[in-house]
């Protein structure tokens, strides 16, 4: 049983996982969003017009407060100074240097077409440094993203799958229905999840999108569930054959 519920899995993560590979962007803010308040307008402004000749050795700061702090460095010595403690970002005439938190500093290149001379617009600076950021970080971003869908997928299939064996299991204090252990229900319920979740992975092979791959995984379990039921459960002679039985513990 272990194994096919992580075969079922499996299959839903399948096209899940290429889908992922073929990102070619992401949102720095979303990792970073200490971002959001420091990459300013004023802060691009100051950056133009500042004149990298009179930096401090102890590195220029242009405004700080308790949370966050922006600065104007020669180099990441400077950086790491000046951003030991809480979030920030500092620039020198190359790089771009990020703290979040407790996390390490992120320092990136801003190579030759430097965004941070060519706009005043933060917006355009934070999509150029999130192209930047992916094009130098895609394999660590693309794993990390892979491993939390992987958890999620997991996670979700196996509380989805053990609460609905439960609900069939259940339906033993019926007399129409037979179910004679938790195990028979969770055989029932992995056969039909199986066959689901192969037919929503054709589909998105095929181009259809997450959100309606997971719509056709649900549809498609709940039909070969009433299936199986119906075929095993609910035809003529199996409802006799039920009631012969009750007729004869009622004698008794």
């Amino acid at each position: 049983m272990v194994l096919v519920f992580i075969f079922t899995t499996a299959l839903s993560l399948m096209p899940l996982s290429l889908r992922i590979n073929g990102l070619q962007s992401v949102d720095i803010t979303e990792y970073m969003p200490s971002l959001e308040r420091t990459m300013t307008a004023d802060f691009l402004a100051a950056y133009q017009d500042f004149n990298w000749d009179q930096v401090a050795n102890q590195g220029q700061s242009s405004q700080e407060d308790d949370k966050v702090r922006q600065a104007f460095v020669k180099d990441e010595t400077q950086a790491e100074t000046l951003l030991k403690e809480g979030s920030g970002l500092a620039a020198s005439q190359d790089q771009v240097f990020i703290k979040e938190g407790d996390q390490p500093i992120f320092v990136q290149d801003l190579g030759q077409d430097n965004p941070l001379l060519k706009s005043q617009d933060p917006q355009m600076v934070l999509k150029d440094l999130s192209q930047l950021w992916f094009k130098d970080n895609r394999l660590s971003l693309i794993v990390i993203q892979l491993l939390n869908v992987a958890i999620i997928l997991f996670t979700n299939n196996l509380i989805f799958i053990g609460v609905v064996s439960a609900l069939v299991y259940l339906m033993h204090l019926s007399r129409r229905f037979t179910i004679g252990s938790y195990k028979e229900a969770l055989t029932i319920v992995l056969n039909a999840f199986g066959g689901a979740s192969l037919l929503a992975m054709i589909a998105a092979f095929a181009g259809l999108d997450p959100l309606a791959m997971i719509s056709l995984q649900g549809f498609a379990f709940i039909a070969s569930l009433m299936a199986s039921y119906w075929k095993t459960h609910f035809n003529d002679d199996y409802l006799e054959d039920i009631q012969k039985r009750g007729a004869h513990r009622g004698r008794n």
